[in-house]
């Protein structure tokens, strides 16, 4: 067995023929760390690897340094999950929905992660468009524009799972009698901040906008009203759900908001 060095991986190798959601990801993640490597898709894999190569999602062998399937032993998390877990160190039980969602799909099919997650998404264009195209894929090099896609894609995934880990440590909630209102001090998904504190009821956040204001966003409709605050506005949705207010977020007033925009308050 070779010795792998972290900074050698020069070739992975995952499986040909139709692409999948957690592969795909989990080589996006390797050129994300390995920017210079090769991807060859192969139909299977019995041998042994050469120095500098890694096995991803083929080859029914895992070790947790060069072989990374998980077809073999139904107790493995998918690829996607290695790869995270043990070039990342992430925490694969502390992980948001959707990407516990692309796990289970995997292994189990959409049906069981559905029901399993209470979730009825699956998906989308995109994800089904760039795998069809992977599928064609037998060489990616890095001159290829898809490997630089997938490099950004890796980078992406863990900025996503950086907001989700944020948004469990890096907020502060606001109770009032009608629930919770979350101030974070970076951009966040709703969605993110609603998983990451699932035991209470998020009613409003308020955080950064793009253009140095603050943005207030209704959570839960009827509860939290954006558009109640006297800070001006320079944006305000026509649904009245979300408003951009010209205040810097260091500089809002988080009673005031509360006091204003709270129902019942």
């Amino acid at each position: 067995m070779q010795s792998l060095e972290p900074l050698a991986v020069k070739k992975i190798i995952t499986h040909s023929g139709p692409a999948h959601s957690d592969e795909f990801l989990a080589v996006s993640l390797l050129l994300h760390k390995y920017p210079d490597a090769v991807v060859i898709r192969v139909p299977d894999f019995t041998g042994e690897p050469e120095e500098g190569e890694i096995v991803v999602d083929v080859g029914k062998r895992y070790d947790g340094r060069i072989f990374f399937d998980h077809h073999q032993d139904e107790d493995l998390p998918s690829s996607f999950i290695l790869v995270l877990r043990d070039f990342f160190g992430i925490d694969s039980e502390n992980l948001p929905t959707d990407f516990r969602y692309i796990d289970l799909r995997d292994r189990f099919g959409a049906y069981v992660a559905k029901k399993v997650l209470n979730m009825d998404e699956d998906r989308g264009l995109v994800e089904r468009a760039m795998l069809k195209y992977f599928s064609t894929i037998t060489l990616l090099s890095p001159e290829h524009p898809l490997h630089y896609i997938m490099r950004c894609v890796g980078e992406s995934v863990l900025a996503l799972l950086d907001d989700f880990l944020f948004a469990k440590n890096g907020v502060k909630l606001f109770p009032t009698s009608l629930g919770y209102v979350v101030f974070s001090p970076k951009p966040l998904n709703l969605t993110y901040i609603r998983e990451a504190h699932a035991d209470k009821h998020i009613i409003g956040a308020v955080m950064p906008s793009r253009d140095g204001g603050t943005m207030l966003i209704q959570a839960n409709e009827g509860k939290f009203i954006p558009k109640a605050t006297s800070y001006p506005k320079t944006f305000v949705h026509n649904s009245g759900f979300a408003v951009v207010v010209p205040i810097p977020y260091e500089q809002i007033d988080p009673l005031k908001i509360v006091m204003e925009c709270v129902m019942g308050v």
